[in-house]
């Protein structure tokens, strides 16, 4: 989606994506500058990526807890879900 910046020497600019912006980077900071960027958004991707791949494994994981805990009777379960909501509250401070 297209976004109109209003620089400070008070020109408009449209920026359709990144390259439009390094461009201008390049253009009032110059190059080492959009290097800089550049740095910084490989760093943001990388990051991106990680979460993703943390995401996708507890997943998988609670996916196979679950399935596990199907196999168990009544009161074993409820035991294991105690468990479970108290181990989530302290990661990451949920609560009912």
């Amino acid at each position: 989606m297209p976004r109109v910046l209003k620089l400070s020497d008070n020109k408009i600019e449209t920026l359709f994506d990144a390259k439009d912006f390094e461009y201008l980077i390049d253009k009032y900071m110059g190059y080492e500058a959009v290097q800089y960027f550049r740095e910084l958004m490989n760093e943001v991707e990388e990051e991106r990526r990680e979460v993703r791949s943390t995401r996708s494994d507890i997943e998988g994981q609670t996916l196979d807890l679950i399935s596990r805990i199907k196999l168990l009777d009544e009161d074993d379960r409820e035991e294991i879900a105690e468990e479970f909501r108290a181990i989530m509250e302290d990661i990451f401070g949920l609560e009912e």
